[in-house]
């Protein structure tokens, strides 16, 4: 039995000014990295900042260092916390005060997280999520672990069965291994990597552009990168662009493999009677339940790779907005089984659709116009870079653009019963959504002049989550399942959430 009284207003733990401190020192130090790295630049260069000696930048430093500290103090005593029967209760200010109340029956979820100082102070942040909206989230930043399991329960206890809070055992129903985690690395959408890693490269270099033309930099270091190509060699550009290519895919590889482990480290996934937990994180470490009331969709995930190696990946999507909190609801290295298991336990009422069906052929002649489209864009932009050499590269593009069209119409299929929607998608991936009924919104079809033309339209599915789109499918068929949908949602006497 908790001993904890909840009633009473309370702070934080006092380590948790160490937590105020370190937030606001990573964001002053993330806001003001192109000041940072000017001054260094100036300091090596000239030995001073800004015409500053050693000395005063370490006294200017130090004063910061010490306001930082003073508003953390203050953050730290005024903000307080305590639970009523209407719900969770904030306080916050010192001189505009403010009072936030979260009813119980408002509450989403309840995150439990440690980031790496967290995990070195030995607290945890205790983060309570709205529906909808992103900026309704609260975090208390430091209580030790069994204050903040304790307070879960209690805002938990009256929001699901007694047979939910039950003192049963919990059961680990599935710990990812470390072989699996390398192998779902092996698996993931590498391409995708590559476009982050080519976007932060880019931010940076936006950052301190001005730094690198003053410095004349620039010149200095594409003569270092391209100093030995000759251009006017058509081999030479190839395989300069090949190194290219092939030094991003593997840093990409990389990317991929390393977030991977670092984000589902020890994945566990922790079997209650009606709810499951999922717990995993290296460096930032979280622990969420699932109740299938809040679950508005499941996605299940896959890729000829992962298929091969037999690993599937499951996505439960809240009522919520924010993408980022989204990936902490999704469990790798599944087998199809647990799949199985996993939706059944979270869709109790789910049957497996058997029969599918596809959309039009105009579906295929949307693709071919959209390839088409790409291939000339990317044509006029290799003209225009004077690369008119590698108009070879079109000998490649259009199988690819050809295995584009094909692939994505084989995989956009789509099923409807009694209580479901599926719907699968995909070109390098593919993704089944599965929606209930009684979680819909809203049904919205839509026609173009051209698909009104050609007898084709698109349905857009909505419930608190996003949507599900089916697209250009026969109209008959369009107004069939808008209407079926309508009257499911209409009819049901089920809660949403």
């Amino acid at each position: 039995m908790s001993n904890h009284d909840f009633s009473i207003p309370q702070r934080q733990s006092v380590k948790g000014i160490i937590i105020i401190f370190g937030f606001q020192l990573f964001k002053f130090l993330r806001q003001s990295f192109a000041l940072i790295f000017l001054a260094i630049f100036s300091f090596v260069r000239k030995g001073d900042v800004f015409g500053m000696s050693f000395t005063q930048i370490i006294l200017i430093t130090i004063l910061v260092l010490v306001i930082f500290l003073i508003t953390s103090v203050v953050r730290y005593l005024y903000f307080k916390f305590y639970i009523s029967g209407e719900g969770f209760h904030l306080d916050t200010g010192l001189i505009n005060k403010e009072r936030t109340v979260i009813p119980r029956s408002k509450i989403q979820n309840i995150h439990i997280k440690q980031n790496v100082l967290q995990q070195l102070i030995n607290v945890v942040a205790f983060s309570i999520e709205t529906a909808g909206d992103n900026k309704s989230e609260i975090e208390i930043k430091a209580l030790d672990r069994a204050t903040a399991l304790a307070m879960k329960k209690s805002l938990l206890s009256q929001k699901i069965s007694d047979e939910t809070v039950s003192e049963k055992e919990d059961e680990i129903y599935f710990k990812v291994s470390f072989k699996k985690l390398l192998l779902e690395g092996v698996g993931q959408n590498h391409l995708k990597s590559m476009a982050i890693i080519l976007a932060f490269i880019s931010g940076i270099y936006f950052q301190i552009k001005d730094i690198i033309e003053g410095a004349s930099l620039e010149d200095q270091l594409l003569n270092d990168v391209t100093g030995n190509v000759d251009y006017s060699s058509f081999f030479s550009v190839i395989l300069f662009n090949t190194i290219i290519l092939v030094g991003f895919l593997v840093l990409a590889f990389l990317f991929s493999l390393v977030k991977t482990i670092i984000v589902n480290y020890n994945l566990q996934v922790i079997e209650h009677n009606q709810t499951i937990e999922i717990s995993k994180g290296l460096l930032n470490k979280i622990s969420v339940n699932l109740n299938p009331s809040r679950i508005q969709n499941i996605i299940i995930t896959h890729n000829r790779i992962k298929r091969y190696f037999g690993l599937y990946t499951l996505e439960a999507k809240q009522a919520m907005t924010d993408q980022k909190k989204a990936q902490n609801l999704s469990i790798i290295a599944l087998s199809k089984e647990q799949i199985n298991y996993l939706t059944q336990k979270l869709y109790q009422e789910f049957v497996v659709i058997d029969e599918k069906f596809k959309p039009s052929f105009y579906f295929i002649r949307i693709k071919i116009i959209q390839s088409v489209l790409i291939l000339i864009g990317l044509n006029i932009g290799m003209f225009f870079s004077e690369l008119i050499n590698l108009w070879v590269l079109n000998i490649l593009l259009i199988p690819v653009l050809y295995f584009f069209v094909i692939t994505t119409y084989r995989k956009a299929n789509y099923g409807v019963n009694d209580d479901f929607l599926m719907v699968e998608s995909g070109f390098i991936e593919t993704k089944t959504q599965i929606v209930q009924h009684h979680k819909i919104q809203s049904v919205e079809m839509y026609q173009s002049y051209f698909m009104k033309r050609r007898g084709v339209a698109s349905l857009y599915i909505y419930n608190a989550s996003g949507n599900v789109t089916l697209k250009y499918i026969q109209e008959s068929i369009a107004r069939q399942v808008h209407n079926f949908l309508l009257y499911k949602v209409e009819t049901t006497d089920k809660n949403w959430m």
